[in-house]
C-alpha cells in the first residue's frame, strides 16, 4: 500500500461522509489540494497530476463496493491510479483514517480472475454499460 500522510498535529477537517453519493464536496474539504475531474476511473487529481479515486466506507465495517466491469482491461498507467479508502465514523460521519493503494492492487486482490471472463461476456451482451451495473463486495484489510 502507498502511504498517505497528514500532519499528525492537524486532525482531519470536520466533514460528514455519511449517506449516499460520492460526497465529492466533502472529500474536497478533507483534501483541499485535490481538483475534481470526474473521469471514468477516478474523480480527482492532485497538483502533481496524480489520478485519485476515493471510496468512502464505515470504519470497522471495512467493506466497500466496486464495479468490476470498469476494470476489465486496464493499462499499466491506469493500474497506477491511487485508490484512496476513506474510513468514517458511522454515527458522526467524521473521517477517522485514510489508506492509499493503487487501482491495480485493488483489482489483483479483490476481483477473482474467474470473474473476469463472465464480466467480459456481460459487456458484450450489454454494450450500453450505462444501464448495467455489476457490483462486487470487497472487504479491505
Amino acid at each position: 500500500m502507498l502511504p498517505y500522510t497528514m500532519s499528525e498535529t492537524t486532525p482531519y477537517p470536520i466533514v460528514d461522509l455519511r449517506g449516499m453519493g460520492g460526497k465529492e464536496k466533502e472529500i474536497l474539504k478533507l483534501f483541499p489540494e485535490l481538483t475534481r475531474v470526474s473521469r471514468p476511473l477516478y474523480d480527482f487529481e492532485d497538483p502533481s497530476g496524480a489520478k485519485i479515486e476515493v471510496k468512502r466506507t464505515q470504519f470497522k465495517c471495512l467493506q466497500s463496493w466496486i464495479d468490476p466491469l470498469k476494470y476489465l482491461s486496464l493499462t499499466e498507467e491506469e493500474r497506477k491510479i491511487i485508490f484512496r479508502f476513506v474510513y468514517y465514523d458511522k454515527t458522526t460521519g467524521r473521517c477517522l483514517e485514510v489508506v492509499d493503494t493503487t487501482l491495480g492492487e485493488v483489482v489483483d486482490r479483490f476481483i477473482p480472475k474467474e470473474l473476469m471472463e463472465p464480466a467480459q461476456q456481460l459487456l458484450t451482451l450489454y454494450p450500453n454499460r450505462g444501464k448495467l451495473q455489476f457490483k462486487l463486495d470487497i472487504k479491505w484489510r
